[in-house]
């Protein structure tokens, strides 16, 4: 998957190019060759996922500069549903 630059000769892919369209692109084409190990459903539904998991965590005060969680960097398993702190 291409990354664009703002100083790219293909200015429009450059204007829209962000983060969150990388990866999108990138679950779309890695469906389409079969290359997933398992089907983590339409980019829509993955980013609502992350976002709701990341809204747990700031309502919890992850990243707050007063934040006292244990050790170790807490990730959400899409497929079990479930957070995993490694």
């Amino acid at each position: 998957m291409p990354i664009y630059q703002v100083e790219e000769l293909n200015k429009a892919e450059a204007q829209t190019f962000t983060c969150r369209t990388w990866v999108s692109d990138v679950l779309r084409a890695l469906s389409r060759q079969e290359a997933l190990a398992a089907n983590l459903g339409e980019w829509e539904d993955v980013e609502r996922e992350a976002l709701e998991y990341l809204d747990r965590k700031r309502a919890r005060g992850r990243w707050e500069t007063t934040w006292k969680g244990g050790p170790g960097t807490p990730l959400v398993d899409l497929l079990k549903g479930r957070e995993i702190v490694e």
